[in-house]
């Protein structure tokens, strides 16, 4: 072989994107399959290993060519570099979502530790960026969340819920909404299961109802203001609020061992191992409850 590769193998060539043709042939094929297939993004692989000067002028060629085009660029760690408007809308944000990881479902961190990484990495960023974050709690490169849940729903609901509150875009993996397993490279890359018999319809009507929860409070989510007002270390009890103007949600989560009550003070939306009454809340361990306050 005589020319440099990427991941040491012969198909993916290195190619120096300093050089005006190589240029012009990746910012037309990039123009090409927006102007005549109308896609609607590009995901940029390995995108810290290419110079910033030309993905300003891919960036540059993609608003030209489409408007509200969407470039993703996968950057595993904090990507100031990258997200100053000028060459991504958004990274694979592993550098957040790994804190979420990291606590739920590794045990890694603890509660404060998560919550002061959340708020660290919301921080780098100008809120219209954080609007934008690619939020991926599994991928083709990772072990599929359920398996690293060690299949337990019950956790795995829990850490969904999480994620989906939280400002960005999160990403749902093929299959994870019906129950798919699978480790590392190529297990989380199995076929889809598309028969009905075969899915967990259980994890199925709930990954709906949590999609249907975002939609429905989009904009306060997206846009609105963020509060950590209970985090405590001792009983795993994790409240969080989102607000925007007068619209206002609650989120309780139970990651302790004993069950957690709470006086009542909203609509329950969405719940999973947790009961109502008319006064209070009862929520079990690796549960939660969101409700409209």
């Amino acid at each position: 072989m005589t020319y440099e590769t990427f991941a040491f193998t012969p198909h993916m060539p290195k190619l120096n994107t300093a050089n005006s043709e190589v240029q012009n042939y990746l910012l037309e094929t990039a123009k090409y399959w927006i102007e005549h297939f109308d896609i609607d993004a590009w995901r940029l692989d390995v995108a810290n290993e290419v110079d910033h000067s030309f993905w300003k002028k891919f960036r540059q060629v993609c608003d030209e060519s489409k408007k509200d085009f969407y470039i993703l660029g996968e950057v595993w760690h904090s990507s100031q570099a990258w997200l100053s408007g000028d060459e991504f809308h958004g990274v694979m944000n592993y550098a957040y979502t790994d804190a979420i990881m990291g606590y739920f479902v590794k045990n890694q961190l603890s509660l404060q530790t998560m919550v002061a990484t959340i708020n660290q990495q919301l921080m780098l960023y100008r809120d219209q960026t954080n609007q934008m974050q690619f939020n991926v709690l599994d991928s083709h490169d990772t072990p599929r969340l359920l398996t690293e849940t060690k299949e337990d729903k019950n956790l795995m609901k829990q850490v969904l819920a999480f994620t989906y509150l939280q400002p960005g875009v999160p990403c749902l993996y093929y299959g994870d909404e019906i129950g798919m397993t699978g480790g590392m490279d190529p297990e989380c890359r199995k076929c889809m299961i598309w028969e009905e018999k075969e899915q967990d319809q259980d994890l199925l009507q709930f990954v709906k109802k949590l999609i249907a929860l975002r939609k429905s409070w989009q904009k306060v989510l997206s846009q609105g203001s963020m509060e950590w007002t209970v985090v405590n270390e001792q009983n795993g009890q994790l409240i969080l609020e989102r607000r925007l103007a007068d619209h206002k949600l609650q989120a309780v989560f139970n990651t302790g061992k004993a069950e957690i009550i709470l006086d009542k003070n909203g609509e329950v939306l969405l719940a999973n191992r947790g009961k109502v009454n008319e006064t209070n809340l009862y929520i079990q361990e690796k549960g939660f409850m969101v409700l409209k306050v």
